[in-house]
């Protein structure tokens, strides 16, 4: 199928150009991809300078083999990753290059389960006397998996933004949101139990950030 003008403009684009492509499900744009990709290899650069990023894994893995079909050359590792999984590769050698333990990502599982304990263990307080949420949010609306499932995304968020649970409690006594505060008395014990697991885990929004800043300090070696 050819391309229509607003995909040809993405695809000729110059390697070195930035931009910012919208359209709705359907529009077009993984096709536009395919065709920069394949473009961009055969202006010159080679497969290990081209790096397609998705949100999550599976798009990556469907991205992954209409690449390899479209470019029909060999590469040394697959074009598209995950956000998670370039961020583990960044953050990962890193630590084999400085000697620090590697990273282990966290499952959602996982997540979930760590976030669970500590509802359970907030439900337990409650009955002792000791209340960290609003009395508006009962253990009844806690106990629910969409309740579990918007505190994780909460919690990934404020971490994507570098909002640490001091200026997430400050924020909200500044604000009179009370939840904040709460949640930013979660974010510490959650954080806590992280720190307490055996090796390097991380969450994945913890993964991504640590990449970042990884990215913005340190530079490339050149070679010899």
């Amino acid at each position: 199928m050819p391309l229509d003008p607003a995909q040809r403009a993405v695809v000729e684009l110059a390697p070195q150009a930035s931009g910012v492509v919208v359209g709705a499900p359907g529009s077009g744009k993984t096709t536009a991809v395919v065709a920069r990709v394949r473009a961009l290899l055969a202006a010159g650069l080679a497969p290990e300078e081209v790096l397609v990023l998705t949100p999550t894994r599976q798009a990556a893995t469907a991205l992954r083999d209409r690449l390899a079909i479209a470019v029909g050359v060999a590469t040394p590792g697959p074009l598209a990753r995950s956000v998670a999984a370039f961020a583990y590769q960044l953050v990962r050698a890193h630590a084999v290059h400085a000697g620090l333990d590697q990273p282990q990502l966290l499952t959602g599982p996982d997540e979930d389960r760590i976030v669970q304990d500590l509802i359970d263990g907030d439900a337990e307080d409650e009955a002792e006397g000791a209340r960290r949420w609003p009395t508006w949010l009962g253990a009844e609306i806690r106990s629910t998996r969409g309740f579990r499932t918007e505190l994780r995304a909460f919690l990934a968020e404020c971490t994507t933004l570098g909002i640490t649970p001091a200026a997430l409690a400050a924020r909200g006594e500044g604000s009179d949101r009370e939840v904040w505060v709460s949640l930013a008395s979660f974010a510490v014990d959650y954080q806590a139990v992280l720190a307490r697991l055996r090796g390097a885990h991380r969450d994945a929004a913890g993964l991504v950030r640590e990449a970042v800043g990884l990215a913005r300090t340190l530079r490339p070696v050149s070679p010899a």
